[in-house]
């Protein structure tokens, strides 16, 4: 590779990084594609609803992720079925 091109594929990584990342090395608030909880606003005490479930997630692993058992979150949502989570569907966090 020339030392022109590898200078161009230098900069793109810099420019994409920090694009990505910012200039703190923290990822920017647009930059990233939702991959967990969906936070909404809700009145009361907790400013967290519900988490949108993504491919591969279980009840167990959400619960884990949030500091709670799985038993929490199924006597919020006790229309759920725990081995049939589908991509997308919304499980409600206990307040």
């Amino acid at each position: 590779m020339a030392a022109g091109a590898l200078s161009s594929v230098v900069v793109a990584i810099v420019v994409i990084t920090v694009t990505t990342l910012g200039a703190s090395g923290s990822p920017s608030p647009g930059s990233l594609t939702p991959r967990g909880p969906v936070v909404a606003a809700k009145v009361g005490t907790s400013s967290r609803c519900c988490w949108i479930v993504q491919p591969g997630q279980t009840l167990y692993s959400i619960a884990a992720r949030e500091s709670l058992g799985p038993a929490d979150l199924q006597r919020v949502n006790p229309d759920l079925t725990p081995d049939r989570l589908a991509p997308g569907q919304r499980v409600r966090l206990p307040a």
